[in-house]
C-alpha cells in the first residue's frame, strides 16, 4: 500500500465513529474513490444524491466520476447533463468536461454536452 493510500485509509478509519453528517459523508466518499473503494463510495453517494440536502448535486457529481471510472460513459453524460447547471464551476468540473470530451468518440452525447458547456461558459464571461 502506498503512503498516500495508507494515510487516506487512516483518515477513513479515524472518522468511522464520527457522527454522520452530509459533508463528512461526502468527504469520505471522495476518499474512498481515491483509494479504490468504489462500491463503498457508491453506497454513500447514492444515499446522499437521493436526499433533498443541498449537497445532493455534489454527490451526483461524484457519481459521474464513478461512472467514468467504470467506463459507463452514457450514464456519466446523462447524469452530468442533469446536474451541470447546479454545480460549482471549479477544477473538478472542468476536468470532468475534459474527460467527457476525450470519450466523445464513444459517445456523441458527450461531445454535444461539452459544446453546450463551452457555449454557456463563454456567454457567462
Amino acid at each position: 500500500m502506498t503512503d498516500k493510500k495508507h494515510e487516506l485509509e487512516g483518515c477513513l478509519w479515524k472518522t468511522k465513529a464520527a457522527p454522520k453528517t452530509t459533508i463528512l459523508d461526502l468527504l469520505r466518499s471522495k476518499i474512498m474513490i481515491e483509494v479504490g473503494r468504489f462500491d463503498d463510495a457508491e453506497k454513500i453517494i447514492d444515499r446522499l444524491s437521493g436526499s433533498k440536502v443541498h449537497r445532493a448535486a455534489e454527490a451526483k457529481l461524484q457519481k459521474v466520476i464513478l461512472h467514468l471510472i467504470r467506463r459507463r460513459y452514457e450514464q456519466a453524460v446523462g447524469l452530468f447533463k442533469k446536474i451541470e447547471t447546479s454545480i460549482k464551476k471549479d477544477t473538478q468540473f472542468y476536468n470532468i468536461c475534459l474527460a467527457l470530451a476525450f470519450f466523445q468518440s464513444r459517445s456523441r452525447a458527450a461531445g454535444r454536452i461539452f459544446a453546450q458547456i463551452d457555449q454557456r461558459s463563454t456567454a457567462s464571461q
